[in-house]
């Protein structure tokens, strides 16, 4: 097989490739606008809460650069092609390192798009493009540089569709783990203790809240009011509130809840 044909299949593998990344971003950035997310994991959510930049100019910045990509395997730009791919997997480490060392929680669809440049890089060293190696260099560097760190929390959520978030003190939280008892429902109960920089992270200071897991979102209720108000109709659409939507308009709190840090309760 000559040269050529090889190098014609390396490109075709290559823009298939990218076209796979850039479709993957496009879909996420639109679900984004839409208050939904390809990724609903606690890694997630703790991930884009940290971002400094909204997170659909970073999911757009990965859209320009597949887009980049696949422009320039057709004009041939070999060079500029490693020097891309270079950078980026600097960007990874960092983005990777903070969740695996940091946060203790991966975000699937980061992984997945870092998945999606290793495969892209691979072809390039197939072709002996050897520069690409040193973005991987690179990006192990960047990423040990966070295994000095503490992780944020060692506890997760636990893998349930609806959790309970309560403090023993909490007259409030104590009024809806009386109701789920009575009514016998399967609802995970933890402790504030066990999350309390989760719940920090995604700016919740209140409790009793209720977590929801829906299918294509996570949603969260706070106050013993809506909760049990919740739990008797499943009324979801003016009683949630979604995770995905802007900060201001996350968690509008009624009366009947405790602080997490004080004995405050209304």
């Amino acid at each position: 097989m000559s040269i050529n044909m090889w190098k014609n299949r390396f490109k075709f593998l290559f823009n298939l490739i990218s076209t796979i990344g850039l479709i993957l971003a496009i879909s996420e950035l639109v679900l984004k606008f839409l208050h939904s997310s390809l990724c609903n994991s606690v890694g997630c959510i703790l991930a884009e809460s940290s971002l400094i930049i909204p997170d659909k100019i970073l999911i757009l910045l990965g859209i320009i650069t597949f887009f980049v990509l696949i422009i320039l395997s057709f004009l041939d730009k070999e060079n500029l092609i490693d020097a891309i791919l270079t950078v980026v997997f600097s960007l990874e480490g960092l983005l990777v390192g903070y969740q695996v060392f940091r946060l203790d929680n991966i975000c699937y669809f980061c992984i997945s798009i870092f998945a999606i440049f290793v495969l892209l890089s691979f072809t390039r060293i197939l072709q002996r493009r050897w520069l690409v190696l040193t973005g991987f260099a690179s990006f192990v560097s960047v990423f040990l540089l966070f295994s000095v760190l503490k992780p944020m929390t060692k506890s997760i959520l636990p893998k349930s569709d609806t959790i309970l978030i309560y403090k023993a003190s909490c007259p409030h939280c104590e009024k809806v783990e009386r109701f789920i008892k009575a009514r016998g429902l399967k609802i995970k109960e933890v402790n504030v203790s066990k999350c309390i920089d989760f719940l920090r992270t995604i700016n919740i200071t209140t409790i009793p809240a209720l977590i929801i897991r829906n299918k294509n979102k996570i949603e969260i209720l706070i106050g013993d009011n809506n909760i049990i108000g919740y739990l008797l109709k499943f009324e979801t659409k003016k009683r949630t509130l979604n995770l995905f939507d802007k900060p201001a308009q996350l968690f509008n709190e009624n009366n009947g809840f405790c602080t997490i840090n004080s004995k405050h309760c209304r």
